[in-house]
């Protein structure tokens, strides 16, 4: 019988300090905090479908700090904290075991550590402390689905299991014989584990045997994993991305000469393969702690999971783009959740900044002042279908002033009540969201054979690309059908604070142009483009009329796109990571990188640099920054995709990234970064729609 110390008393912590017990071979002491009463009370229950479910488990000894525990020497203690050497490293969390007041013989230490690269401070630690020595450190690759629900872990799944060797710094061979001491340990270690109820494997190079993978892509789309393994409309568009990043990892294992053997090619495969046999419910909550993490607002393992394979890939000059994105992204998650608390002078309460960007749904703050230009053109009367009230809202506006006595001609709440009358126009400022809710739904009432009046001019203040397609299609299905629409690409600065909406931008503008797939319409749309744009006009809102529409829309989108897809993967407020220097370094290349991906489809399509020019995503990511400096730092807002995501609402993923993605493909243009941003926000929209 000897001793042994766990220090992290987490979900895995508990689940291996159970095991150790269980062997009859240790007494286990563990430094708990957080549930430090409950472990010394024996309150902790485990529910485990390999261990079973036991509710009397008390360890040895339960200490508060590794300093309590340093009364006595260890045959092994066991790290099983999250390795994060960037905020906490190891050795200080060990400090009074590696300080020279410490007069017992250094044990060998386990670290049962997800991520790349955490033995490395501790092993400095230890030459530091004996220059002559030979530091033991067993690392692990962890394979336990477990979970802290309270005081009760589930364990899901696998028994709980550990690939282990021992480690040598510099990439030197870490084979298990290395040395008799080696041996030893790991022979000793392995024995006890499985005398426990464990499972344990040795490996000849147990570096090879991390890897990276599925956290990540849960981390970013906050879906837990057994939504992407077991819904089959799921996994096929999320497969291709997962092992993508595998085969990255894979890729950087090969550069680092680990062999077939130690680190298959099937390794990214098999990983998968494995978690699928788990068969988890679709919907159990079985979240990577990486997410746990991001959720509770705490610090995460991002540099050893992914920071370290990143920068070793980089070293070796092997292309891992994929990789490189996600760490990007990870990286802005962690700087956000590590951000100074706010001054206490800032203007604005949080409470106050969820009111102004948080909780409204951003089609209210389009249509609004579209509301307004056209019934201050003098040209028209309106009819508006709004479930706000009517004369409650106020525009601040510089191209049309202050208005606070907006009240249009009538307000109707359904399309249904509204199809009394016939229209010149129809405007639609909802979003486009094709797979949710088409635009043809919508209008159904005006579409449909029972509405008597004639088709009306459509107009689509939506962002997107497609945008017109289905519509398009259900007018063409009417007798005598001849449908006309009015695309636009809407360049406008604005927000909404509670029933305000702000304006303050003079440079805003509409750019129109019909939507003739067939090109038919040539002879007639200025006939039917000019009317409506001296209508916009003449209520204040400068317009273009445009003969390739399609280009304006597709530089708009693209626009979209890259003040879209680091928010809504990350749920980082636009000014934080534009107006933050150290963060903006790291997100803009990949934002430009992105943006290249876009331009590239742009060309393949046929649009001339006149039309899309060569410059504009230096130009849109310039003018970010300027956005940035008109809002402030501190400021909340977060593009309306986000908004939605974050209240469970559908928001734009087709329409804005996934129509990009298509036409790349149909047009042999890879877009990979863009690829691989769409297949997350996709997962998060179906996720949203299944379970909200």
């Amino acid at each position: 019988m000897f001793d042994v110390l766990l220090v992290g008393y987490g979900a895995v912590g508990v689940v291996f300090a159970y095991i150790l017990q269980n062997s009859g071979r240790a007494r286990v002491t563990v430094v708990a905090r957080s549930n430090y009463e409950a472990a010394k009370n024996g309150q902790i229950v485990i529910n485990s479908a390999s261990l079973g479910k036991i509710t009397d488990f008390k360890p040895y000894r339960v200490v508060a700090s590794v300093a309590e525990a340093v009364d006595r020497p260890y045959r092994f203690v066991l790290v099983s904290t999250k390795a994060m050497p960037d905020v906490s490293p190891t050795s200080k969390l060990l400090a009074p075991l590696l300080a020279t007041t410490y007069s017992h013989p250094q044990p060998t230490y386990v670290l049962v550590q997800n991520g790349m690269g955490v033995e490395k401070d501790l092993y400095a630690k230890l030459l530091e402390r004996d220059p002559l020595g030979s530091p033991r450190i067993i690392s692990c690759a962890v394979f336990v689905t477990a979970q802290a629900d309270g005081n009760v872990i589930n364990n899901n799944g696998m028994v709980p299991k550990l690939d282990i060797g021992v480690y040598k710094p510099k990439g030197g061979a870490t084979a298990a014989s290395s040395s008799q001491n080696s041996s030893s340990d790991l022979e000793e270690f392995k024995s006890v584990i499985e005398a426990g109820g464990g499972a344990a494997t040795i490996k000849h190079d147990i570096q090879a045997a991390k890897n990276v993978m599925m956290g990540t892509v849960c981390s970013l789309t906050r879906v837990p994993g057994p939504f992407f393994l077991v819904s089959p409309d799921l996994w096929v568009n999320s497969e291709p991305l997962l092992m993508a990043i595998g085969e990255e990892v894979v890729s950087v294992g090969r550069a680092l000469g680990f062999t077939e053997q130690d680190f298959p090619s099937s390794a990214a495969e098999d990983n998968l393969r494995l978690l699928r046999s788990l068969k988890l419910d679709v919907y159990a909550n079985v979240k990577p702690s990486m997410l746990v993490d991001i959720e509770a607002g705490r610090s995460f393992e991002l540099e050893v999971i992914v920071g370290e394979v990143v920068r070793t890939g980089r070293s070796l000059g092997v292309k891992i783009p994929l990789l490189e994105s996600t760490y990007t992204m990870l990286s802005l998650v962690q700087a956000y959740i590590l951000r100074p608390p706010p001054a206490p002078e800032s203007p604005t309460t949080e409470k106050d900044q969820d009111t102004a960007w948080s909780r409204l749904p951003g089609w209210k703050l389009l249509s609004t002042l579209m509301s307004s230009t056209l019934q201050y053109s003098g040209l028209a009367d309106q009819c508006r279908i709004s479930s706000t009230e009517s004369g409650k809202i106020v525009i601040e506006g510089s191209n049309f002033g202050n208005v606070t006595d907006l009240q249009p001609y009538r307000v109707v709440s359904s399309v249904a009540e509204a199809a009394d009358t016939a229209y010149k126009y129809v405007v639609v400022a909802t979003k486009s969201l094709p797979d949710v809710w088409p635009t043809s739904k919508i209008l159904e009432p005006l579409i449909a054979p029972s509405y008597s009046h004639s088709q009306p001019t459509y107009v689509l203040l939506q962002n997107g690309l497609g945008v017109e397609n289905d519509l398009y299609e259900a007018l063409s299905e009417r007798p005598h059908a001849n449908p006309q629409i009015i695309t636009c690409a809407v360049f406008m600065a604005s927000n909404m604070v509670g029933n305000v909406v702000q304006a303050p931008s003079t440079s805003s503008r509409l750019e129109i142009g019909m939507y003739d797939p067939k090109g038919t319409a040539a002879g007639s749309a200025e006939q039917i483009l000019s009317p409506f744009a001296r209508m916009i006009e003449a209520g204040g809102e400068p317009v273009a009329l445009v003969n390739n529409i399609q280009a304006s829309k597709f530089k708009k989108n693209l626009w979209n796109v890259l003040l879209n897809v680091c928010s809504c993967q990350t749920r980082v407020p636009l000014a934080f990571y534009i107006g933050t220097a150290s963060v903006w370094d790291k997100v803009s290349p990949l934002l430009s990188a992105i943006g290249k991906e876009i331009l590239a489809v742009g060309y393949a399509m046929g649009f001339s640099k006149e039309e899309l020019p060569s410059d504009w995503v230096e130009e849109v990511l310039t003018r970010s920054l300027a956005i940035v400096k008109l809002i402030g730092l501190d400021s909340n807002m977060r593009p309306s995709s986000l908004v939605d995501i974050e209240a469970g609402r559908p928001f734009e993923v087709e329409v804005i990234f996934g129509e990009v993605v298509r036409l790349g493909q149909r047009l042999s243009v890879p877009t990979p970064l863009l690829e691989a941003s769409y297949t997350m926000l996709a997962v998060t929209q179906a996720y949203n729609r299944k379970t909200r």
